[in-house]
């Protein structure tokens, strides 16, 4: 009876070991993961690109190695080119963007020896493109130095502005040598020399022969400083954009106010000129002045008064508010200031007694423009809505129904006060002899188009909101003829 029990108790005992490591191993056992889902991503749609195909020739129609093509107006960060190959043959492969993809792009052409050329491309990619033989001028640009007995240092990144005849223009950079090099159409050609550190200088006795190669050096001077001393009843006024303008060049120097209030313009030339002075919060200011040959530092302390405050709202054809529009505020043609219609306080820069233009765009949307002034006590409020307007196109053809490229296409608004109306507008037709414009808002408008050889024609068109207005063929006939 004992024995049968000692049994029973070692049979109970080894049960229980094995349930307890049993049901402890499952327990132990971690519990499968629920399933996850993969982590994918959406696809992203890959960027449209649209290539452009060509070749460049020369003046004879023999082709043009080692071109370079750029859509233009070139950007200088960008890699998008393309070069001509031994056949001339050139692939450019430009992303599509706006809503035109099929509109031939706007292009630069350049090539050693050959002066540049600004076209449109046609679309047909067997179409040849010429490129002309001009004069090369190449030398190198310095500065005199401030001590007397010191030999001239070089200018890197001195820029020069070259304009030839027939509205031909170019712009190029100086080396870290100051070293600079281009080719011009033949004829005579003006010169512009711009440098951040020098005072400008404008060539004016540079002709230009077919093939041949003229050295032209060009000794600068260190021009004048002038120091702008930004001040308000709160003291010295820092973050205030200042520039100084002298007018016979065309000279721009703009600078921002540091936390003494100090603003520096460098390496201006003597003469004639202006500075502005913009902060949000105060009038803008902007005073004649002149830029004296016989010194090197001018200081001007400038007060800002506080601005009135004023309200712009901007609303599509829906009424629906657009805070992301643009705005350009200008007084004399001279941008005062530049936001978006949500940076309200930037706009708050505006003296009650002048008068200024506005401008407000939008993609997608015609630009308008208004006259503004503002009141002293801070009543204004200025409504604008955006309409989506419509483009305007044609094609010109001369009197043997050829097309006529490089006309001048002129639209100006008809039926608008003088504050009201938008600039004038001005494009060129293309290879092919079709223009087509950007967005105008709804209203009447006069459409002149003229070429020296066939003289002028001009179209009065409406545009009404979303309709493009299609003038289809142009003829242009010469003066005097039937």
């Amino acid at each position: 009876m004992n024995q049968a029990l000692i049994l029973f108790l070692i049979f109970l005992a080894v049960i229980t070991l094995f349930g307890v490591v049993f049901f402890g191993f499952v327990a132990l056992t971690p519990a499968p993961s629920p399933p996850v889902a993969p982590n994918i991503q959406a696809p992203t749609e890959p960027l449209s690109l649209r290539n452009w195909s060509g070749y460049l020739v020369d003046a004879l129609a023999k082709p043009l190695p080692g071109g370079t093509i750029r859509p233009y107006p070139v950007d200088e960060e960008s890699d998008v080119l393309a070069n001509s190959d031994d056949n001339g043959r050139f692939d450019l492969i430009i992303p599509v963007a706006g809503d035109d993809p099929d509109t031939p792009p706007f292009v630069e052409i350049r090539a050693p020896g050959y002066y540049r050329q600004i076209l449109q491309l046609s679309g047909n990619p067997e179409a040849r493109y010429q490129l002309f033989r001009g004069g090369t001028v190449s030398g190198a640009i310095s500065v005199v130095p401030d001590q007397t007995g010191g030999s001239n240092e070089p200018v890197p990144g001195a820029s020069l502005e070259i304009a030839g005849g027939e509205g031909w223009f170019d712009r190029v950079t100086a080396d870290d040598g100051g070293e600079y090099r281009f080719d011009a159409p033949p004829g005579p050609v003006v010169v512009t020399v711009r440098s951040d550190t020098c005072g400008d200088q404008r060539i004016h006795d540079l002709v230009i022969r077919r093939d041949e190669e003229i050295r032209h050096d060009v000794l600068l001077h260190r021009g004048c400083r002038v120091e702008l001393i930004v001040m308000s009843s709160a003291g010295a006024t820092a973050g205030a954009a200042t520039r100084v303008m002298v007018t016979a060049l065309d000279e721009r120097v703009e600078s921002v106010s540091g936390e003494d209030g100090h603003a520096i313009h460098d390496g201006l030339t003597p003469g004639p000129g202006k500075y502005a002075v913009v902060a949000s919060g105060f009038r803008e200011v902007a005073v004649d002045i002149l830029i004296p040959a016989s010194r090197t530092l001018v200081r001007k302390p400038i007060f800002l008064e506080r601005a009135p405050t004023w309200s712009l709202e901007v609303v599509d054809p829906e009424g629906k508010a657009m805070p992301e529009a643009f705005v350009i505020i200008r007084r004399d043609r001279d941008p005062i200031v530049s936001a978006r219609a949500k940076e309200k306080e930037k706009l708050q820069v505006l003296d009650p007694t002048r008068t200024y233009s506005i401008e407000v765009s939008a993609e997608g949307f015609a630009r308008v423009r208004k006259s503004l002034e503002i009141d002293a006590d801070g009543s204004t409020t200025l409504g604008v809505q955006l309409m989506r307007g419509g483009r305007i196109s044609g094609r010109m053809l001369d009197f043997r129904q050829q097309p006529v490229p490089g006309a001048q296409v002129l639209i100006s608004s008809r039926n608008l006060p003088p504050g009201d109306k938008p600039v004038a507008r001005l494009t060129t037709t293309a290879r092919d002899g079709s223009f087509r414009t950007t967005r105008f808002a709804p209203g009447s408008y006069r459409v002149q188009m003229s070429t020296p050889r066939l003289g002028r024609v001009s179209v009065d068109i409406v545009i009404r909101d979303g309709e493009d207005s299609i003038l289809g063929n142009i003829v242009l006939k010469p003066p005097g003829g039937g």
